[in-house]
């Protein structure tokens, strides 16, 4: 990730993930730092599993 870059991230298991931002900082001096902050509060997001599309046909999940 670059300097100033910003990452949202599903982290968990299936159905129960949650949200997780990412930052990271260079300073002046070369300093390098990450910050990572929970977005919804720690409150479980169930996300849709990733499928692919072969044709016309969806595959499984990844």
């Amino acid at each position: 990730m670059k300097p100033n870059g910003v990452m949202v991230i599903p982290v968990g298991p299936p159905g129960a993930q949650h949200v997780l931002k990412v930052v990271k900082q260079e300073g002046g001096d070369g300093q390098v730092t990450v910050a990572r902050s929970d977005i919804y509060n720690g409150r479980i997001v169930p996300f849709v599993p990733f499928t692919k599309l072969e044709g016309d046909v969806i595959k499984g999940t990844h």
